[in-house]
Formats: structure tokens, sequence, C-alpha cells
């Protein structure tokens, strides 16, 4: 069907061009959302998070959750002069591939 504003229109076809029409844009915006993730770890770059409150922040969680996944040994974390840091990739590295229980 060319000229979807025909006077004399078949209700089968219009319904049908209105169905792959539908499935074309949600073909393509499904496409663009799995493709930009994979664009953005490749992008993102790598930021020193400064204690369980830093760790926190990142995620967009509660001190006391991010001190327990600390505590499962979930993410790596480093110490400088007693002082508590990791490494945003890292973490999210960690909290990607590993299992949380």
């Amino acid at each position: 069907m060319t000229n979807t504003y025909q006077k004399d229109f078949n209700p089968s076809e219009m319904l049908n061009y209105f169905i792959d029409t539908l499935a074309d844009a949600v073909s393509k915006k499904l496409q663009s959302q799995y493709q930009q993730p994979q664009q953005e770890t490749q992008t993102q770059e790598r930021i020193k998070l400064k204690g369980i409150r830093g760790i926190a922040s990142y995620l967009g969680i509660a001190p006391s959750t991010a001190q327990k996944l600390r505590n499962k040994n979930i993410f790596p974390v480093y110490f400088t002069g007693g002082k508590l840091f990791a490494f945003s990739d890292e973490v999210t590295k960690s909290l990607k591939y590993k299992e949380i229980n």
C-alpha cells in the first residue's frame, strides 16, 4: 500500500501497514538501547571512590548496603593509610559478574 490516506482503503491493508510500521519502530528502539550500554562501558573513565559512602553514592544505594557488599567481597577495596577506596570500573564489573545473595 503506497498511499496511506486513500479514500477507499481496505481495513486489512491498513492494519497490516500499521503493524509493520510499529514493528519497525520497536525494532529500531530496541537495537539502539542494546547498543548504548556497550558504548558507555568502553568510554567510561575510572573514578576513585573514597570510602563506603563514596561507593554507596556511586551505586545509588545506602552506605549500609555498600558495607554488606564489601563484607561479602563482592568488589575489591584498597586501603591507603587506613582509608578505604575502590575504583568505579572494578566495582561495576564485579557487580555485573558476581552473584549476590
